[in-house]
């Protein structure tokens, strides 16, 4: 029962590192699309 509990405890411990890193992801694409320079296409989306 204790080792059920502390496994589940490490998928929610992994699944909101997970997330966080998606939210760090996202955040760092907008921030380059916004800091892009429009004069290269390959910066465009």
């Amino acid at each position: 029962m204790a080792s059920k509990g502390k496994a589940t405890f490490l998928i929610l411990l992994m699944e909101e590192a997970t997330s966080s890193k998606l939210i760090i992801m996202e955040r760092v694409h907008s921030y380059r699309q916004l800091t892009a320079d429009p004069t290269i296409p390959a910066n465009r989306n």
